[in-house]
């Protein structure tokens, strides 16, 4: 399963399950989906789109936003990533998620020791759970 095929799956079965009534506002991609109209309401500017994840998910009831870093592609959420991709929105009320996704457990548990405590981790080979490093926000599937 290539990165492409991930972050589809992020979309089909991952949101369903997690960010339920979520909108995609970004999609990395050869032909990127970006919403600009909402990105800009939330502040997150295009020009620094180098820094977005592979895919970013808002729930505007929750005004709850999803940071999702395809491992193989952006890489995972470190610590160091938590940070960065806290400070596109420091000015903001909008509530953040962040979550690496795998392939599967063999590629997770290669790399947990690399995740930042307070972030999620959903394994595309088990669509209807999430791994939660610490903290006190789980997701539940709905």
């Amino acid at each position: 399963m290539n990165t492409t095929a991930l972050r589809k799956g992020v979309l089909e079965k991952f949101a369903p399950r997690f960010a339920p009534h979520s909108v995609a506002i970004f999609v990395k991609g050869r032909s990127p989906l970006i919403n600009l109209n909402v990105l800009g309401r939330l502040g997150l500017s295009a020009d620094c789109r180098e820094k977005w994840p592979d895919v970013m998910l808002y729930v505007p009831k929750k005004k709850q936003l999803y940071f999702i870093q395809v491992f193989g592609s952006c890489g995972l959420i470190s610590l160091e990533r938590r940070q960065e991709l806290a400070s596109l929105l420091s000015n903001s009320r909008i509530r953040c998620r962040y979550i690496s996704v795998f392939r599967n457990l063999k590629t997770y548990s290669r790399h947990a020791q690399d995740i930042a405590w307070d972030t999620h981790v959903w394994l595309a080979e088990m669509p209807d759970h999430m791994i939660h490093h610490d903290g006190v926000r789980q997701l539940q599937p709905h």
